[in-house]
């Protein structure tokens, strides 16, 4: 590697011994990343398939919506059950290859078997919503899963989930939800009395309580006013909260890495590097 200016020979070999380090791990890393980004698209082609194959199925033996479901989750069973125990028996193999060091699996294979069920059990929702698709139109769900199909898994799901998506937009069910000071919608559940203790304004007649919002660790308490609303008409909102935030997320994202670019003085510049 090049010397850095003005540096002691000592100091140059420490750069150097934890430059190769990083670049070693970095470029090892790029290639078990391909390759594990190559496994998940076709491990998700396998489950497409495995789909495919049950409502052709479904389709052949003429079964009835019960049938097909019985099918399904029996299905559904035994492939979270064996993915777990393959995920198992890989981490016990890698483990006998390298007990220890960067190559050394992390965990327990006790973890590695539950995890290794994990996205069986992701695609539960969506599963449920194919079996309803397929009852409804069997050829459009039959379509949707075919090889030559160039939707993406998202777009699948929310092809299967369309008419259960209906019914909940226009579900009258009344529900408790909490109003926040930003006109946010928050629902309370049932028992929201017992898990918020609110309380009520004697001369307003007005239900308020607090409650906590926002990810794990960074939370914040945010006073709430109490009402009754359809249910259909808070899926719709809070629906459109999540396209919404998934598109400003992104431009938001965009928008300030290229301020940032902006405005990254000379002295502290790093030109980029094509390949």
């Amino acid at each position: 590697m090049a010397k850095s200016a003005s540096t002691t020979p000592a100091a140059q070999s420490r750069i150097t011994r934890a430059l190769n380090k990083a670049a070693d791990l970095i470029g090892a890393t790029s290639v078990t990343s391909a390759i594990q980004e190559h496994s998940v698209s076709t491990a998700r082609a396998s489950f497409t398939a495995l789909m495919r194959v049950w409502v052709e199925v479904c389709i052949a033996e003429r079964q009835t919506p019960a049938q097909f479901l019985t099918m399904v989750k029996a299905g559904f069973k035994a492939l979270k059950k064996r993915s777990g125990d393959k995920a198992k028996a890989e981490y016990l193999r890698i483990f006998k290859l390298h007990p220890e060091g960067m190559y050394a699996p992390r965990g327990t294979a006790e973890a590695a078997r539950k995890n290794g069920s994990k996205g069986v059990r992701q695609r539960r929702r969506a599963v449920m919503s194919f079996v309803e698709m397929v009852e409804v139109d069997p050829q459009a769900a039959l379509d949707s899963v075919k090889p030559d199909s160039l939707l993406s898994w998202s777009e699948k799901v929310a092809l299967w989930s369309a008419t259960k998506r209906a019914r909940c937009e226009e579900s009258g069910m009344l529900i408790t939800v909490g109003t926040d000071s930003d006109d946010l919608v928050h629902p309370l559940g049932e028992n929201y009395v017992d898990l918020y203790t609110p309380t009520t304004d004697e001369k307003t007649g007005v239900e308020t309580c607090e409650i906590t919002v926002g990810p794990k660790g960074r939370t914040e308490n945010r006073t709430v006013t109490v009402s009754q609303r359809r249910s259909g008409e808070v899926y719709k909102e809070l629906a459109a909260v999540i396209l919404a935030s998934r598109s400003q997320l992104a431009n938001a994202r965009a928008f300030c890495t290229a301020t940032e670019d902006s405005e990254t003085l000379e002295e502290h510049f790093i030109p980029p590097i094509a390949d």
